[in-house]
């Protein structure tokens, strides 16, 4: 298996190319600081743990330049409601190793802070239905993106291709029609080892589909009159299966798709729609 730098090493990589920080490294020296990051607006806090790592994966990198990690304090928890001007961390040690990550930390604590942020914006307009990211992730950051849905108050649905079975259109178009799907999987559910879930773009397809067993049926692109009558049709039908709704869900819709009986919402907005929140790392002290 090829090995790929983690996201923190990349993005350090990335801004330093090899040479540093080459402003401070020229202009300050081996100044003392102490430091803060502030919240400039309110929101919910994801990838704390974050700014420690950031500060270790330099050094690894560049042992040569930079070999004394700064002291970090943090003030807050992840999932933790955060106000403006409200201090997050605390950070003392060499202007030049936390100027060198500045922009990193900044990078990454905004945007998860901001998928968390949007998360629990959705998660608060819903009372019992469950809210689901997606794999509509940011290349490299989908385990921590989708730990910052969870801190946004979202579940997980499944991590990559690997963990769970879910038949979109596209497996439907290719292997012939849903007839021929459920055929399929007839003759290999002894062997099927993860959970499977299956879309459905409209009624009478939800109508083929509910006899057989799945552990999860997604309702693709549904209005919400066609959920309401997805969800009669499997009490008619005396039918035990979970039903998931994605596609076109916003936060200005989401209460009344929530108020038809679904038990489960997917929403790609929340990694790949999502602003990060704004904050700022200020210089308290300069020691001499």
């Amino acid at each position: 298996m090829v090995k790929h730098p983690d996201f923190i090493t990349a993005a350090l990589m990335e801004d330093l190319r090899g040479k540093g920080d080459i402003t401070s490294d020229t202009l300050i020296g081996k100044r003392r600081i102490d430091a803060i990051i502030v919240a400039k607006e309110e929101g919910v806090l994801s990838g704390l743990e974050t700014i420690d790592k950031t500060f270790e994966r330099l050094i690894e990198i560049y042992p040569e330049r930079y070999y004394q990690k700064p002291d970090v304090t943090v003030l807050k928890k992840n999932a933790e409601k955060v106000k403006p001007r409200e201090v997050i961390c605390r950070i003392a040690g060499d202007a030049r190793i936390i100027l060198a990550c500045e922009r990193t930390i900044l990078n990454i604590l905004s945007h998860l802070s901001g998928v968390a942020t949007l998360t629990s914006r959705f998660a608060e307009k819903v009372n019992g239905t469950r809210i689901l990211d997606t794999r509509k992730t940011t290349p490299g950051m989908r385990e921590a993106e989708k730990k910052a849905t969870k801190d946004g108050g979202a579940e997980n649905h499944r991590m990559g291709l690997f963990d769970m079975m879910l038949i979109k259109d596209n497996h439907i178009k290719i292997a012939g029609g849903i007839d021929n799907i459920l055929k399929i999987l007839e003759n290999k559910r002894k062997s099927i080892e993860t959970k499977v879930e299956i879309e459905v773009s409209s009624l009478d397809e939800l109508k083929k589909v509910l006899p057989h067993r799945f552990d999860r049926i997604m309702l693709d692109n549904f209005t919400p009159r066609m959920v309401r009558e997805a969800v009669g049709m499997r009490k008619e039908m005396g039918i035990d299966v979970d039903f998931e709704l994605s596609g076109g869900v916003k936060l200005d819709n989401i209460e009344e798709f929530a108020r038809t009986g679904i038990e489960y919402i997917s929403v790609g907005a929340l990694t790949h729609s999502a602003n990060g929140l704004d904050m700022s790392l200020e210089v308290e002290r300069v020691y001499e």
